[in-house]
């Protein structure tokens, strides 16, 4: 399994979730793996996107909505880093 095939896997595991403390170990796990996903990409690409996806993951947790659900479902397609 691909880096970003386990990032989507532990995003859904977040969605599914019901423990606040689970959403925020998986959270991290997603962050680590994203910022080391594409050695391609200009760091500060990397941090500016590692950042927003921690922005999202957070904002799910604290509120957990369905506009935040949305949000974290959709992040691969709308920066297209599903396709690194």
């Amino acid at each position: 399994m691909g880096k970003n095939e386990k990032i989507e896997e532990l995003i859904s595991y977040i969605l599914d979730s019901n423990s606040i403390d689970e959403k925020r170990k998986l959270g991290k796990q997603v962050i680590e793996l994203f910022k080391n996903s594409n050695d391609d990409i200009p760091i500060a690409i990397q941090l500016n996107l590692s950042l927003r996806l921690k922005d999202i993951i957070d904002n799910f947790i604290t509120q957990d909505n369905s506009t935040s659900r949305e949000t974290l479902k959709s992040f691969f397609s709308t920066t297209n880093v599903s396709c690194l």
